[in-house]
C-alpha cells in the first residue's frame, strides 16, 4: 500500500520519503520512460485561494483540537465541481467503514459521528453529490488554515533480472531487521517505534544507505529485481512504490514492505541551500537531471539520506494509510493527529490544479503538521508531470459532520433541546426521592440566540416520552433473559457485536445516531450493542443535567422507540466496557423465517 514515509516531491525543496505502495497495472500500450527527467513539469494555471477565516495560532500543537478550530465558509459557497464532488464521495462512501471502526487520534470526531453521513452517502446519487456535502458537513479550519501542498505518484522505471554495472539492486525486507513497539516498555512510550539489527546482546541501528549500496545486505536481503537508473531507484523509494518494467515486457509491481530505521533527510533542501540548483532546476525533474549530470557529487548527495526502503511484490490497485484503493486527483495524504483518515478537504490553493474536494486517505512521514497535505496523482507520465511540479500555497477547510464545532465547543443547550429536557423530566421518576428544597426564584433567562453560522441536520426531534412504568422494556429480568446472561454480564465475559458512541453529543445528533444505529444492529442481526452514553448524572442533579443528560433520557428514547419490539433488555456495562458509562442493548433473538 502506498503507506508512504510522506512525500513532498517538490516541497520546501526537501523530497520527503514514501513509504509503502502498491503498484497499478500499466496502462495498455504504455510505454516507459527510461530517463525520469524526460517527463517535463506540467504548466501551471495561478488561482487566488480563499483567505483564512480567523487568524488562529497555536505553536506547537500536538492535535487538532489543540491548535485550535474555526467556524469556516458554508459549503454551498465554496466552489467544488461536480466532477470533483462525484469524485470524493465515491472516495469517502469506500472510506466510511473506517471512519467508523477507526478511533480519531485527532481527537475531533468518534465513529458515530460519522454514521449519519456515511448512511446517506450509500444512498446518494454522483449527480447529486455536491449537494450531500453541503446537507451533511460543516466546514472547519484547523489552526491558522494555510495550507501547503505537494504531490506524489507511482514511478515507471526500468528493470533487469539480472545484475549488470550500475544497477541498483530492489531489496525485500532483510532477515535481521528487527521491529521494536517502544510502548509495550513504557506506557510514555506508546505510539513509538524504533528498528535495528540484533549484534550479540545489544540492538543496534540497522545498516544505512551507503553501508546498503556497498553490499551489507548481501546474505541477508532477497533480490526482486535491478534498477537500471539507481537515480530513479532513490525517487521510486520516495514514491514508495511503483512499476518496475524488465527487459521482456514484464511488470513488476512493488510496495513498500518496511524501512531500514534511519531518518530521512530530503536532498531538494540540502542542493538548495548549498546552491547547486539554478532558478529553472526547482523542480524534481530539474533535480534529477543535476543528479545525472554530476554522477559522483549525486551519488554522495542521495547517501546523505540514510533512510533505505525495503519492498515486496504486490497485486491489485494502489493502496493508502486506511488499506483502501487511493484515487489519482481524489486521495490526498495528510497527517491524521490534525485530519481524521476518510474525511473530506477543500483545498483552495493558488494554482487550479490542486484546488478542489479531497479525500484524506494516506499519510506521509513528512507530511506533518495542521495544514500539510500530499496530493496523488495516480501513475504515468502525466502524473509524474502534475507531481513532479506540485508546490501550492493557500487555504484548507476540513469538512465534519454537522454538529461536531457545537459539541467540541460544549455548547449550552438551545431552546428546543431545553424543551425536550423538560418533556423527559416530566415523564422520569426519580430513584432516590429526596425532600424539595427551597431556593429563591431567579429571573429567567432569555433565549438564546442561535450560534452564528449555525446549520441545522433536518432530523425529527425526540418524540415525547410516555411514563417509564407504562412503557418499561423488561417487566422482570427472568421475562426476557434467562439467568444465564446476567452471570455473563457480571463476570465480564459478553462480548457486544458493535458499539455505538453518544457520548459528547448533544440530545437531537444522539437520539438521532441512536435511532440509526439500533436500525442497523437489527438489519445486521446483532445479538447485544455496546451503547457508549457516558456517566449518568449525580443523584442531586437538577434537569436539565449538566452531567448525564443521554444516559437519564436513553433508555426512555428506546422504550417509546421504533425498535423497542427488538429489544429483549437494557443492562449497565461490565467495567471492561465501561461500567457506568455505557449499557449493554440486548435484542431478541431473530426467528427463522419458513
Amino acid at each position: 500500500m502506498i503507506r508512504r514515509g510522506g512525500l513532498a516531491l517538490v516541497g520546501a525543496f526537501a523530497l520527503s520519503a514514501c513509504v509503502g505502495g502498491v503498484a497499478p497495472p500499466p496502462r495498455p500500450g504504455g510505454t516507459l520512460p527510461s530517463r525520469g527527467g524526460e517527463a517535463p513539469v506540467r504548466q501551471l494555471t495561478p488561482a487566488t485561494p480563499l483567505p483564512p477565516v480567523a487568524q488562529v495560532t497555536s505553536p506547537g500543537a500536538a492535535t487538532a483540537l489543540t491548535a485550535g478550530l474555526a467556524r469556516g465558509p458554508d459549503i454551498v459557497t465554496l466552489p467544488i465541481t461536480r466532477d470533483g464532488a462525484a469524485q470524493a464521495l465515491a472516495a469517502f462512501r469506500l472510506s466510511c467503514p473506517s471512519l467508523i471502526r477507526r478511533a480519531d487520534v485527532s481527537g475531533l470526531t468518534s465513529g458515530a459521528d460519522w454514521q449519519p453521513a456515511c448512511a446517506a452517502a450509500a444512498s446518494t446519487a454522483p449527480g447529486d453529490a455536491q449537494g450531500f456535502f453541503a446537507r451533511w458537513f460543516e466546514a472547519v479550519q484547523v489552526g491558522d488554515g494555510r495550507a501547503y501542498a505537494t504531490g506524489y505518484y507511482i514511478p515507471e522505471i526500468a528493470g533487469s533480472p539480472t545484475y549488470r554495472d550500475g544497477y541498483a539492486p530492489i531489496y525485500a525486507r532483510p532477515d535481521d531487521l528487527i521491529d521494536v513497539d517502544l510502548g509495550q516498555f513504557s506506557d510514555s512510550l506508546k505510539g513509538k517505534s524504533i528498528r535495528g539489527r540484533v549484534d550479540g546482546t545489544k540492538l543496534i541501528p540497522y545498516y544505512d544507505r551507503t553501508a546498503i549500496e556497498q553490499g551489507a545486505l548481501q546474505g541477508r536481503a532477497r533480490v526482486l529485481g535491478y534498477a537500471v537508473d539507481p537515480v530513479e531507484f532513490f525517487f521510486l523509494q520516495v514514491q514508495g512504490s511503483g512499476l518496475v518494467r524488465m527487459p521482456d515486457g514484464r511488470v513488476l509491481r512493488i510496495g513498500y514492505d518496511s524501512q531500514n530505521g534511519r531518518d530521512y533527510t530530503g536532498i531538494g533542501a540540502l542542493m538548495r541551500q548549498r546552491g547547486l540548483l539554478g532558478p529553472n532546476q526547482l523542480s524534481m525533474q530539474g533535480i534529477v537531471s543535476w543528479l545525472r549530470a554530476n554522477p559522483d557529487q549525486g551519488r554522495a548527495i542521495m547517501r546523505e539520506n540514510k533512510s533505505f526502503v525495503f519492498f515486496r511484490l504486490l497485486d491489485g490497485p494502489p493502496v493508502g494509510a486506511l488499506g483502501l484503493p487511493v484515487a489519482g486527483g481524489t486521495t490526498v495524504a495528510a497527517d491524521p493527529r490534525f485530519i481524521p483518515l476518510g474525511a473530506p478537504v477543500f483545498l483552495s490553493m493558488d494554482r487550479t490544479d490542486a484546488t478542489g474536494l479531497w479525500v484524506a486517505q494516506d499519510t506521509g512521514g513528512a507530511i506533518k503538521g495542521a495544514n500539510r497535505f500530499d496530493t496523488f496523482w495516480g501513475a504515468g507520465n502525466d502524473a509524474r508531470a502534475i507531481a513532479g511540479g506540485m508546490s501550492a500555497r493557500g487555504t484548507a477547510f476540513l469538512l465534519l459532520p454537522i454538529g461536531t464545532l457545537d459539541r467540541l465547543a460544549g455548547r449550552r443547550l438551545d431552546a428546543e433541546e431545553a424543551a425536550l429536557w423538560a418533556r423527559v423530566k416530566a415523564s422520569v421518576r426519580p430513584l432516590h426521592p429526596r425532600p424539595p428544597r427551597v431556593v429563591a426564584k431567579a429571573p429567567p433567562e432569555p433565549e438564546p440566540a442561535p450560534l452564528p453560522g449555525k446549520r441545522r441536520v433536518a432530523v425529527e426531534p425526540p418524540p415525547a416520552i410516555p411514563s417509564r412504568r407504562a412503557t418499561a422494556l423488561s417487566p422482570s429480568p427472568s421475562a426476557t433473559l434467562d439467568g444465564s446472561w446476567d452471570r455473563r454480564i457480571t463476570r465480564g465475559t459478553v462480548q457486544p457485536d458493535a458499539t455505538l458512541d453518544l457520548h459528547g453529543h448533544n440530545l437531537r445528533s444522539a437520539h438521532a445516531l441512536l435511532d440509526a444505529g439500533l436500525e442497523r444492529s437489527i438489519a445486521r442481526g446483532d445479538r447485544v450493542l455496546l451503547l457508549v452514553t457516558g456517566k449518568p448524572p449525580r443523584p442531586e442533579s437538577e434537569r436539565p443535567h449538566a452531567r448525564g443528560a443521554i444516559r437519564a433520557a436513553v433508555a426512555d428514547w428506546i422504550a417509546a422507540s421504533r425498535h423497542a419490539p427488538h429489544i429483549a433488555a437494557l443492562r449497565n456495562a461490565h467495567p471492561r466496557h465501561g461500567g457506568n458509562g455505557a449499557i449493554y442493548v440486548v435484542f431478541r433473538r431473530s426467528r427463522p423465517k419458513h
